[in-house]
């Protein structure tokens, strides 16, 4: 077949593709159209084929695209080691021209994740029989709730010049130290409500700083003060330390932000804070020469630099690579106090645009890259939701495993951009290797108002007890950016008890 490379040959044609909508999603490893038993007109497609996991139920999506009506009379499924079941519908299953029907049943036993199935379908006057062979292949879908008064806010809400994209919000359950009634940083604006939240936001001609005690209802103060005034002050990522990064009397806010895009390090700057309004020690992040975040090097990965997606500060970090300096080979990114996920693109690799790199730190300020690739690329088909855009990552780490939401896109012209269709996932044992889940969490074909046009730039944050009932009830929480022609860019809220299962 066509997209899978293999020549019919019978006048049957079965494709098909992989959709992840459970725990165990079926994988195409070969075809093989067994028998003909007469000469059959009819031509079928299988749009989707899946498993679920924890029902062990098989779900098909058959779709005649032949001349005649298909009838399908037997369903049969064998595995590997011999298992077999025969499903015989109640009717026989008729789908007309141009139609897809739905095709589901239980299996008698367990599916197993890696197991090779051999799946056939069989019926008609004509006794066609059709079987291929697929395996059961464990993903992870995530899942998520969105508020459904989305947007928080927009272009359209706030003063005029004002569009808000590029969200990163830090919760803390000691309320950063601060209360209400308490003054904000040095300007005359006091806490309205206490911060348990605080966000920063790009609103495209500065950082803007907003506070919020539930995480929905936000309190905007305005630009942040003490940044490069030189520069573009763009697409804000901050971390925060109650302890002051070691350091008690340090400061507890770092920011790292782009200025534009660029083949140099310079892209990047980094500053510092006590309150997270105003900022100090404004400069640019130094980059090892030997293993450059960025070299303007084209084609090639690092060519062009496209600023931070996200910063983990691991305060236990104790590895500062002074047992072997001159050896990068083994060093182990998780084990740096600092580590940074951030976008590259336009190097003419892999046939995409944008992808993700990963660099380590024992101060913030001075950067390593990890490995010899980037960590998150698209692969370069159009066809693929995400297939061209892979960039503007959010990660967490929940006992011990490696989540992560970007933005994707395929490079079509959706919406208004190329570059912003969709929020996808994936997850990783290391935070170095990553397995992405097959669809978006949020697209713009998801037919939401407030962002028809654009879908992207998540910040998930997790907290084990809830955010102790500081707004919705659950445990992961995700601001990210919508744009429409009703709202303007906007900022809008998703919720989950548990994304990755």
């Amino acid at each position: 077949m066509g997209k899978h490379g293999v020549e019919p040959v019978i006048a049957i044609m079965l494709l098909i593709a992989l959709s992840v909508v459970s725990s165990v999603a079926i994988r195409v490893v070969s075809e093989d159209l067994t028998s003909c038993l007469k000469t059959s007109v009819n031509l079928a497609s299988m749009d989707n084929a899946f498993i679920d996991s924890n029902q062990d139920t098989v779900v098909l999506h058959v779709r005649n695209v032949g001349n005649y009506e298909l009838v399908i009379t037997h369903i049969y499924l064998e595995s590997a080691n011999g298992k077999f079941y025969v499903h015989e519908p109640s009717s026989s299953i008729k789908i007309q021209v141009g139609e897809v029907k739905e095709i589901s049943f239980a299996t008698p036993f367990d599916i197993v994740a890696g197991e090779k199935y051999l799946v056939s379908l069989t019926g008609g006057e004509s006794g066609f029989k059709l079987s291929w062979s697929i395996v059961a292949k464990p993903t992870i879908q995530s899942k998520w709730i969105e508020y459904k008064a989305n947007p928080l806010f927009s272009e359209s809400s706030l003063k005029s010049g004002v569009e808000p994209y590029y969200p990163c919000v830090i919760y803390d359950e000691e309320h950063f130290g601060e209360d209400e009634g308490v003054a904000i940083g040095s300007s005359s604006a006091k806490y309205l409500v206490t911060p348990y939240y605080k966000m920063w936001f790009d609103g495209h001609d500065g950082v803007y700083f907003a506070y919020s005690s539930d995480g929905l209802t936000w309190h905007i103060v305005g630009k942040v003060s003490g940044l490069n005034p030189g520069v573009d002050h763009r697409h804000p990522v901050v971390i925060y330390d109650g302890n002051g990064f070691g350091s008690p009397n340090g400061p507890k806010y770092k920011i790292y932000y782009w200025t534009n895009p660029s083949r140099s390090i310079d892209a990047i700057r980094y500053a510092e804070s006590y309150n997270g309004l105003n900022w100090t020690s404004d400069q640019t992040i130094q980059q090892d020469p030997n293993r450059p975040l960025v070299d303007g090097v084209w084609p090639g990965w690092w060519y062009q630099l496209y600023g931070a997606g996200c910063v983990l500060y691991n305060a236990s970090g104790t590895n500062d690579g002074s047992a072997t300096p001159n050896d990068y080979g083994d060093d182990k990114p998780m084990t740096y106090k600092y580590v940074m996920y951030y976008d590259l693109g336009d190097g003419n690799m892999n046939n995409a645009y944008e992808w993700i790199g990963l660099a380590y730190s024992t101060d913030g300020k001075y950067w390593i890259r990890y490995g010899d690739n980037p960590v998150l690329v698209p692969d370069g088909n159009v066809d693929t939701w995400d297939g061209k855009y892979n960039f503007h990552a959010s990660v967490i780490i929940v006992k011990s495993k490696y989540y992560m939401w970007y933005s994707g896109a395929n490079g079509v012209s959706y919406g208004d951009a190329t570059y912003a269709h969709g929020i996808g996932f994936a997850y990783s044992s290391d935070g170095i290797n990553w397995i992405k889940s097959s669809k978006p969490v949020f697209h713009i074909f998801d037919n939401k108002e407030w962002r028809l046009k654009r879908s992207y730039t998540p910040c998930v944050i997790y907290d084990a007890s809830r955010f102790n009932a500081h707004g919705d009830n659950y445990a992961f929480k995700m601001w990210f950016t919508g744009k429409s022609s009703a709202y303007g860019y906007a900022i809008g809220l998703a919720y989950s008890q548990n994304p990755t299962s």
